[in-house]
């Protein structure tokens, strides 16, 4: 994994982790939204990670 995948894998986390804290959802939850958000166009595995 190149350093830019670690740091783009870092913010998907990060940006999901808010996302679960601000909205108190659980993983799954969240992971159900996002797959219905532009989100995830840009980050496209950040549902899969969490599920």
């Amino acid at each position: 994994m190149s350093e830019r995948q670690r740091d783009i894998a870092d913010m998907q986390c990060w940006v999901f982790h808010m996302a679960q804290s601000k909205w108190k959802m659980s993983p799954g939850d969240c992971a159900e939204l996002f797959k219905n958000m532009i989100f995830l166009d840009l980050f496209p595995n950040v549902t899969t990670f969490f599920i």
